[in-house]
C-alpha cells in the first residue's frame, strides 16, 4: 500500500483543525469561567474512567498507569473505574465519583465526551480532562491529546531496520483519521531506512476483537510479512502470536515489552508527564482551561522501551 507525504499532511491538517479549543498548543491556555475557587483546587482524589480493563497491555493499561503516576508524583488518591460503557450511564458513574470527593475527573475514551461535558456543566468546581480530539474545551473542561505521528514514524524506522524483506504487516482497527495517520507515519519511517519497504494493512473493523486480530496477523505473516505492527486496544494477542512465530512485533499505546522481550520492538504510547504537570498546577489552585497538544516537545507522546532486537546502532538512527 503506497502512501505519500501529501496524504499524510492532509490528514495531519484535518486533525489540527479538531484541536483548536481554548488554550494554545502545549501547556499554554486561557482561563475558564471565574469562580471563587478554581476548578480542582486542593484536590485530594482524582477519578480515572477506563473504557476497558486495566490489564489489556494497550490503551487502558497505559491510562491505568496514568493513575499510578498521579499517586506517586502528586500524592493524591486515585479512583479508577474500569469497563465504563460510553453511554449516558457514564454520567451517573461520574456523578458518583464526584460524590465520593473527586475534584478532578479524567475521561480517557472518545465516547465519554458527551457524558463528561454534561457533568462538567453541573460541577464548576471540578476540573475535567478529556483525552481525545475535540474543539470543545471550555471553562472547567480541558483537553489533552498527544500527537502520534512522531512516535509512529520512529516505530516505522525500527521496522525498516528489522525487516529482511521490506514487507511489513499492520493490523489496523478502523480507517479513522488517527489510524490512517499511524499507518502513513509508520510507512514513511520505514521507507526512510529502506526505500522499498511496503506496509500491508488489514482492517479488523474492531478495536478489541482478539480473534479477528490474531487471524489478521496470521494472514499477514503467511503472506510473507516479517514485521508486524498494530493499532488495537488489546495488543496482547498479536504479541503472543508473534512470540510463538518468532516475528518482530510492535505493541500499541503501552509498553508491553515484558510479554515477549525477544521479539518486542517498541510502541507508540502516551507520555503522561505533560498532563501530570498541568494537573499539579490545577491542584495548586492555578487551573486554566487548555487544549494540550504536541508530542515529544510537550511531553505528551513517546515510544516505549525497545526490546532485545533493537541494537545501539539502530537507536542511534532515531
Amino acid at each position: 500500500m503506497k502512501k505519500n507525504i501529501r496524504k499524510v499532511l492532509a490528514l495531519l491538517g484535518a486533525l489540527a483543525v479538531l484541536l483548536g479549543g481554548c488554550g494554545s498548543a502545549g501547556n499554554a491556555g486561557q482561563a475558564g469561567s471565574e469562580t471563587n475557587e478554581k476548578p480542582g483546587a486542593g484536590a485530594k482524589k482524582i477519578a480515572v474512567l477506563l473504557g476497558g480493563v486495566k490489564d489489556d497491555y494497550g490503551y487502558n493499561y497505559r491510562c491505568y498507569q496514568l493513575g499510578e503516576e498521579l499517586k506517586e508524583k502528586l500524592g493524591v488518591e486515585v479512583i479508577t473505574k474500569e469497563s465504563v460503557a460510553d453511554t449516558s450511564d457514564a454520567e451517573g458513574i461520574i456523578e458518583e465519583l464526584i460524590n465520593q470527593g473527586c475534584k478532578i475527573v479524567i475521561a480517557t475514551q472518545f465516547g465519554f465526551l458527551d457524558a463528561a461535558m454534561n457533568v462538567a456543566k453541573r460541577h464548576a468546581d471540578v476540573a475535567f480532562y478529556y483525552l481525545g480530539n475535540t474543539d470543545q474545551a471550555h471553562d472547567n473542561f480541558s483537553v489533552s491529546v498527544g500527537q502520534q505521528w512522531d512516535p509512529w514514524y520512529l516505530c516505522g524506522m525500527l521496522a525498516g531496520m528489522n525487516s529482511k524483506t521490506g514487507k511489513l504487516g499492520f493490523v489496523a482497527s478502523m480507517p479513522v483519521p488517527d489510524v490512517m495517520i499511524a499507518i502513513n507515519s509508520f510507512e514513511l519511517g520505514a521507507q526512510s531506512m529502506n526505500s522499498d519497504a511496503e506496509t500491508n494493512v488489514v482492517f479488523t473493523g474492531s478495536w478489541d476483537d482478539s480473534g479477528l486480530a490474531t487471524t489478521s496477523a496470521t494472514q499477514l505473516i503467511t503472506s510473507g510479512c516479517d514485521v508486524i505492527s498494530q493499532f488495537q486496544d488489546t495488543p496482547k494477542p498479536i504479541i503472543d502470536l508473534c512470540a510463538k512465530e518468532n516475528i518482530p512485533v510492535f505493541g500499541c499505546n503501552a509498553d508491553a515489552r515484558e510479554l515477549a522481550p525477544q521479539v518486542w520492538l517498541s510502541a507508540m504510547c502516551a507520555d503522561w508527564d505533560g498532563l501530570i504537570e498541568e494537573i499539579g498546577r490545577t491542584i495548586d489552585g492555578q487551573y486554566e482551561c487548555v487544549t494540550m497538544q504536541g508530542s515529544f516537545d510537550t511531553k505528551l507522546s513517546k515510544i516505549a522501551e525497545t526490546g532485545d532486537l533493537v541494537t545501539d546502532d539502530m537507536l542511534g538512527h532515531l
